[in-house]
């Protein structure tokens, strides 16, 4: 299925594209799992394009900052963080909870 995610030219495929490339593989799997897992494996490809670039940046911009997300109820533990502005190579940004921030 991760295959599915791209198409034969690479590039990224909508959700009902992939919906209808995955059904053909499997037409019983769960329409609402399919969903999520697409949609949490394009959130990831979209970080790990984001942190790329905060890498290839570092020496111009050595610190990032964890910043409010647009959650409407953001957690306490989420809140205590906003302002921590760290160099990129420091282990917080390696933890759950920087991970966990909004995109």
């Amino acid at each position: 299925m991760r295959s599915l995610l791209v198409d034969e030219k690479g590039n990224k495929r909508l959700w009902n594209d992939f919906r209808k490339e995955a059904q053909k593989i499997d037409p019983k799997y769960n329409q609402q799992w399919l969903e999520a897992e697409y949609n949490m494996a394009i959130r990831q490809a979209r970080s790990a394009k984001q942190w790329q670039g905060f890498e290839k940046a570092k020496d111009m911009y050595p610190k990032l900052e964890y910043m409010a997300s647009r959650s409407a109820s953001p957690s306490e533990a989420h809140r205590k963080l906003w302002g921590t502005i760290l160099p990129i190579e420091h282990p917080f940004w390696d933890t759950a909870i920087a991970f966990q921030m909004e995109l």
